[in-house]
């Protein structure tokens, strides 16, 4: 009898026990990933709680949550290709979330450690998108895609064609450097953007101060560095798939990349990518805008090879794209264009259509580029690079249009631009925490025209050497530039009946210098110095119609190079996974600022009537701050608010240059949702605020700036995983209450309104 007493009492014990552990098991374990080298998220590690089957993935920023565990010691391991296997035990519950930095493999660790040019050893804060960005902005262009980054603007023409602002510059001032290599095509006006398929980058970021003379001189903004995963770096066969739908022009775009590791010779790895995007007339909010439709396509192919001390690989990309110009902006005389301009609707509305009609350009770029190292030993190595770019740009007139013998159209406009570019770099590493490098570069490009003149034949060689070399001493890093450039330019043109070729010769100094002082929860960033611009042929030498700006432009030969003086300074405080706040002061001046300015009255030709604009040298000074406070992004309501400012004034006339951004704020808030699948859906609403542009002359444009404005936006967007498949879903509507505004950055603002409303929808599909 006693026996089973005390086996009954034994057993109520253990059910009290279990129903009492069973009811405390509510926690909640939730933290990072990060690469303990590279300091960026670990994106698809397996987070295993030990001694069950349960398991989670890290999300787009290293993010994991373990739910419903039980109080006490509970032991979490951590998996992920190249990295070390992580094992720790935690006491739950935590009273906050939890930070894991992965191991790389030795075999991978040593090639970062020594040479890898991340963020955290730069002396500038760093400024790129975080995967949520990325993936946000996928199937856009590169302009609205950095629009993301505080501080930087997006100047656009029309829906099709934009480029980045910064701090007030743009185009030849601000760099598009891809995959290493700094794109050469006609991208000197406002209207021409970079050839370049945006879904090939897995990384873009803004970089500024010393490091930006690796690129040149002339980055008087920065520069913008998209690059891919390296190819050498393919360690077992996978695909990528994204595509977006957006709503206002019916559009849609495509990209799928795959790549593979050979099976016999482990040293070649290859990759493939093809990516096309169409759109057709977009709709502003009381109207359709006529011929805004645009088609593209790329691909691009890269063939990696890396054994013991030497990696090269080969890359070959091909972009076509097809860009139609808003109709309402090419009018046939003087009375018609003054009218548009006060006009709030265009005369030639049109429905919806795919076709892209008369005026349109037309662009053709292909790139063949050889990159290689070799390593010299554990502290230093070799980088070279050779490419050769080759852009065909045509523009096709509205208004007059001859037939050739073939049958096509003749383009109103024909430039043919190949560039040789060779570059050599050597990487060493100091004992006492110093690194540096010293490369030379040098450039062949030539330029012809077939059809009406707007520029002239040119031939331009190009030479720069460069050295930049940081220290590091305690909390104090420093970090210094030097770069001198020389450069020829030879034009060839027709004077009275005789090919005349008048050489110019430019050369100079860039010196950039910066300090790093880091405290425990501070960041202060100081840099500046002096870099300088070449004037190009077209500031030089454009007389004639620019059919995609729609505008009659005016160049000067006597214009002499552009030299400024910067300072910035940038305070930082706070952590990826905390409460933060990163604000940026800057003031420069440019001596010889080349300047589009417009003049008056229009100019009536044959082809229409145009704006007019002058390329004018004044001296200008710019100074401003831009700012972002943001919430950590583990909270469930995570939210951040920009703001950006810029004042800039001719020194002789107190008046600010046409074309400067006006004052912006911005704010965002979300709401995370945890799934029954682990994952966590992100439900977010945005409101940004741009102002009037002030400070400008009476009568300096031939419009007055646009009234302030407000645009709304909502969105959700998850991960999901599913048998071996990783992948990503948003959805979201931008100018949710389609406000009717004018952009002030955008040059066709003179004829019509922006786009309204505009649903996208993006899908990314992924196995590794």
């Amino acid at each position: 009898m006693v026996k089973h007493i005390f086996v009954l009492t034994c057993a109520v014990c253990l059910l009290w026990a279990t129903a009492h552990a069973q009811s405390n098991c509510t926690f909640l374990l939730k933290g990072h990933v990060y690469d303990s080298v590279l300091k960026t998220p670990v994106v698809g590690a397996q987070v295993i709680l030990a001694g069950t089957n349960s398991s989670v993935v890290t999300s787009s920023d290293g993010y994991f949550e373990i739910r419903k565990l039980c109080a006490g010691e509970q032991t979490i391991g951590i998996k992920m290709d190249g990295y070390r296997i992580f094992q720790q035990a935690y006491v739950v519950p935590l009273t906050e979330s939890v930070e894991v930095k992965l191991l790389p493999l030795a075999s991978n660790l040593q090639g970062v450690t020594i040479f890898g040019a991340r963020p955290k050893e730069v002396v500038e804060p760093p400024r790129k998108l975080n995967a949520e960005q990325l993936f946000r902005t996928q199937g856009q262009t590169l302009g609205k895609a950095l629009e993301a980054l505080p501080g930087v603007y997006n100047l656009s023409t029309g829906q099709s064609i934009s480029k980045p602002i910064v701090h007030g510059l743009h185009s030849n001032r601000v760099l598009i450097v891809n995959n290493e290599l700094r794109q050469e095509s006609q991208q000197w006006g406002a209207e021409h953007a970079p050839e370049i398929d945006a879904f090939q980058a897995t990384d873009l970021q803004l970089i500024t101060g010393p490091r930006s003379l690796r690129y040149g001189s002339d980055a008087l903004g920065g520069v913008v560095l998209m690059q891919a995963e390296p190819v050498t770096g393919i360690r077992k066969p996978g695909w990528v798939a994204n595509s977006s739908f957006f709503s206002n022009g019916r559009g849609a775009a495509l990209s799928l990349m795959g790549e593979t590791v050979w099976k016999k010779h482990t040293a070649w790895t290859a990759r493939v990518q093809g990516t096309l995007r169409r759109s057709g007339n977009a709709q502003s909010p009381s109207y359709m805008l006529g011929n805004t439709g645009f088609y593209e396509r790329a691909t691009a192919m890269s063939i990696g090879y890396k054994k013991e001390k030497i990696s090269m690989s080969w890359h070959f990309s091909d972009f076509y794209t097809r860009l139609g110009i808003l109709s309402s902006s090419h009018i046939g005389n003087l009375s018609d264009l003054y009218a548009a301009f006060q006009r709030e609707q265009p005369i030639d509305t049109a429905s919806f259509t795919y076709k892209i009609g008369f005026p349109y350009q037309q662009l053709h770029h292909q790139t063949l580029q050889w990159q290689g190292h070799y390593r010299v030993s554990n502290r230093s190595k070799w980088e070279w690079q050779y490419a050769l770019q080759r852009n065909r740009r045509k523009e096709f007139d509205k208004t007059l249009q001859s037939q050739q013998g073939n049958g096509t159209i003749k383009p109103a406009l024909d430039f043919n631009l190949v560039t040789h570019q060779f570059d050599v770099r050597w990487l060493h590493q100091y004992a006492n925490k110093g690194s540096g490098q010293l490369g030379l570069s040098a450039q062949m490009q030539s330029n012809e025209y077939y059809a009406s003149y707007l520029i002239p034949n040119y031939i331009r060689w190009q030479t720069g050497l460069y050295a930049i070399e940081q220290v590091t001493r305690g909390r104090v890093t420093a970090e210094l530039g030097l770069r001198y450039d020389m450069q020829f330019l030879d034009v060839l043109r027709w004077e009275q009946q005789q090919l005349q070729t008048k050489r110019f010769a430019f050369h100079g100094p860039a010196v950039m210098g910066g300090v790093r002082i880091e405290w425990p929860t501070w960041t202060n960033y100081i840099y500046g110095g002096s870099t300088w611009r070449a004037p190009h042929v077209n500031e030089m030498y454009s007389y004639g119609i620019h059919h995609s700006a729609a505008t009659f432009e005016m160049g000067d030969s006597n214009l002499k190079p552009e030299r400024n003086y910067q300072l910035n300074w940038s305070l930082m405080r706070g952590k990826a996974n905390s409460f933060r706040w990163i604000g940026t002061a800057y003031t420069q001046y440019i001596h010889q600022f080349i300047y589009l300015q417009p003049v008056f009255p229009a100019t009536l030709t044959l082809r229409g009537a145009f704006p007019t604009f002058q390329y004018t040298p004044i001296n200008v000074i710019m100074a401003g701050f831009d700012m972002q406070v943001e919430s950590p992004r583990h909270w469930k309501w995570p939210w951040h608010i920009k703001s950006a400012y810029l004042l800039a004034r001719n020194t002789e006339t107190g008046y600010a240059p046409v074309g400067m951004p006006p004052a912006r704020i911005e704010g965002e808030m979300a709401r995370r949702i945890n799934l029954p699948s682990g994952e966590a859906l992100r439900v977010y609403s945005g409101l940004n605020y741009t102002f009037r542009a002030m400070g400008l002359a009476t009568m300096s444009d031939y419009l007055n700036p646009p009234p302030a404005y407000w645009l709304c936006r909502v969105g959700l967007e998850t991960d999901f995983h599913w048998q071996g498949f990783h992948g990503q879903i948003g959805l979201g509507i931008e100018n949710l209450f389609n406000v009717r505004y004018r952009d002030y950055l955008n040059r066709y603002r003179y004829f019509a309104n922006e786009p309204g409303r505009n649903v996208v929808l993006q899908l990314k599909t992924s196995r590794h």
